[in-house]
């Protein structure tokens, strides 16, 4: 799953029907329960992507510093490895990653607050066609 078939999963969901409040009030529990598991599997895959770049940084700068079976060819000042680790291709990629899985995690915790807000919207709506119909709140 990518933040686009995110956005348009909660596109069709996010929707209140006027005529069918009662099942979209029912519905909150579902809704709640499906993003909720969404929302724990990215934040698994997230811990791990924490992980693996620790693990590529310490690859990486063993590279750099000449510590690994496969040294890099030129013999690095100590202060010139962090230029040369921030500008490597492969940690790069890890941290890109990881910044995607968090902004996936963002987008799901806001829609795990509109979901929780959904109840008020709702209430709100039926106080509101009361009002148009002339009824006493």
């Amino acid at each position: 799953m990518n933040l686009e078939t995110l956005d348009d999963m909660w596109q069709k969901d996010a929707i209140l029907d006027d005529e069918k409040l009662d099942k979209d009030s029912l519905a909150i529990p579902k809704l709640h329960a499906k993003y909720l598991r969404i929302y724990n599997s990215f934040c698994t895959l997230r811990d791990q992507q924490e992980v693996t770049i620790k693990k590529v940084y310490r690859d990486r700068w063993e590279y750099y510093t000449g510590k690994s079976e496969k040294p890099f060819h030129i013999k690095l000042l100590k202060t010139d490895v962090p230029i040369y680790l921030e500008s490597d291709g492969e940690y790069q990629k890890a941290v890109l990653k990881l910044k995607y899985l968090n902004q996936m995690v963002e987008a799901l915790k806001t829609i795990l607050t509109a979901i929780n807000n959904r109840s008020f919207h709702i209430k709100n709506a039926i106080e509101f066609a009361k009002f148009l119909k002339g009824y006493e709140i």
